[in-house]
């Protein structure tokens, strides 16, 4: 049968061939897009877009983008941000009630992101040394 039909077979293979550059163009595309600062902050916004719906966030990546470009210290130690070390944190934290808005977001370390977790902002900044 392969040998009655070799055109249409040669044909078959011929578009094998064009979908799979075509995935490879996406994939390679799809790469560059990621490296770059709007598909960064695209990726962080995408990361919160299932607690947003459930908790009627409206974050958008503009908004993300202004906030990353603005902040330049921790919220919490006041210590200088960088690059490797810069965490999206919620004052008050998503299972305290807490909504996923521009308001609600705060730049942190990660040192201090990953100690407050879940706990209430207030406590948090009191251990901290925040309040008094």
């Amino acid at each position: 049968h392969r040998l009655d039909n070799i055109e249409y077979y040669r044909k078959l293979e011929k578009q094998r061939s064009l979908n799979e550059d075509r995935k490879k163009y996406k994939r390679d595309h799809s790469v560059k897009y990621r490296q770059t600062e709007n598909g960064k902050l695209s990726q962080l916004n995408k990361y919160h877009k299932r607690r947003s719906i459930i908790k009627g966030g409206n974050v958008t990546t503009q908004q993300l983008k202004e906030l990353y470009s603005t902040v330049k210290n921790c919220y919490w130690c006041n210590a200088k941000l960088t690059k490797d070390n810069t965490h999206l944190d919620h004052f008050m934290p998503l299972s305290k009630g807490g909504l996923h808005t521009i308001d609600n977001l705060v730049l942190s370390c990660s040192c201090c992101n990953l100690q407050k977790h879940a706990k209430d902002p207030y406590q948090f900044a009191l251990e901290k040394g925040r309040l008094l």
